[in-house]
């Protein structure tokens, strides 16, 4: 288990921080209780968070004995204490809710910048980059993304650090070309494909040609082949694999500034719209789970935002331009 849990786990961190700190109740203890028992990134991410909105001098969660750090009798440690002064004044929740977005996004911007370190090309929020490589092939770099490359070898080979980027390969049947994306590898001889390396799960659809793909985990492995108007969906947990058609003619349409998904979780696209906005973006609920289809304009975000969660009856509040809350229809963000 890496120290630095996923973002997608830090956001319920954070959404769990702000209920038990505006709506303190023994069945929302309970159910906060059996969010960290489920897992051990889960632990971890509340750890992350208390610790960070405690060193930004913040209220205490209304669980104490959550804390890292606390006693078994409930008392706070004397190193803990003079961090972390126990109030119990109500606070308005805009300057709580900015205080914990900023914290949070400290936290996860860390493995962002290791990732710019490994990188031979990076993009930045927003911004966009065409590669053209010395063996005749294009990569699109979409926004907030990162790439390797090693063409010094029999392979070619390209490991997508984050992000998403769009491949267009001169053919060459002596050299594969092998691009890795966590536990994926794509291996082409001479196509156009675009791939897309979320925190919950990778993408792989084909503009033209015929792409190799293969999932191995360790505990599980996979082999497909994606022919052309056709994505593959990988779970990145539970690695199960989702074969559905995609018009081969919306492949790689993010380069003109349109995203096209087709029966995609909300939280996989926030993740994507997340690149071209430049605020925080916190997701309050399990809404994420939800799915949809549509085009969604990547130059207008928060524009893109409301045409996503209009069809779920989802709800979005933007509490500063640099940070929005979204809560699913029967969730009300708090006042």
């Amino acid at each position: 288990m890496t120290d630095t849990p996923s973002g997608n786990t830090l956001e319920e961190a954070a959404d769990w921080l702000i209920r038990l700190h505006e709506a303190d109740s023994q069945e929302l203890r309970a159910r906060h209780d059996q969010w960290l028992a489920a897992s051990e990134d889960n632990r971890n991410a509340w750890t992350k968070v208390c610790m960070a909105w405690s060193v930004a001098d913040a209220a205490q969660p209304a669980t104490v004995t959550a804390w890292p750090g606390r006693k078994s009798d409930g008392k706070q440690p004397e190193a803990a204490a003079s961090i972390v002064e126990i109030r119990r004044r109500k606070r308005r929740y805009l300057p709580y809710a900015a205080a914990l977005a900023a914290a949070c996004l400290a936290i996860a911007i860390l493995p962002q910048a290791w990732r710019t370190l490994e990188a031979d090309y990076s993009t930045d929020t927003a911004e966009m980059k065409t590669i053209n490589l010395p063996d005749g092939s294009t990569i699109n770099l979409g926004a907030d993304s990162a790439i390797a490359v090693d063409l010094a070898n029999r392979t070619r080979i390209v490991q997508l650090l984050g992000g998403r980027a769009f491949f267009d390969i001169a053919k060459d049947e002596t050299r594969p070309f092998v691009v890795q994306a966590g536990d994926v590898s794509v291996t082409v001889l001479g196509t156009a494909f675009d791939v897309g390396l979320g925190r919950e799960e990778i993408s792989v659809a084909v503009k033209r040609g015929l792409v190799g793909v293969r999932y191995d985990s360790g505990d599980i492995q996979a082999d497909e082949r994606v022919s052309p108007g056709t994505q593959l969906t990988i779970n990145r947990r539970t690695g199960s694999v989702i074969s559905q058609a995609f018009p081969a003619s919306e492949v790689g349409t993010w380069i003109d500034g349109k995203l096209f998904v087709e029966n995609a979780p909300i939280s996989e696209v926030l993740e994507e719209l997340r690149r071209y906005h430049r605020g925080v973006i916190i997701l309050a609920d399990d809404i994420g789970a939800r799915r949809v289809t549509g085009f969604y304009n990547l130059q207008a975000p928060d524009q893109a935002i409301g045409a996503m969660l209009l069809p779920v009856g989802g709800k979005v509040r933007t509490i500063t331009p640099y940070l929005t809350l979204i809560s699913g229809p029967s969730d009300p963000l708090p006042k």
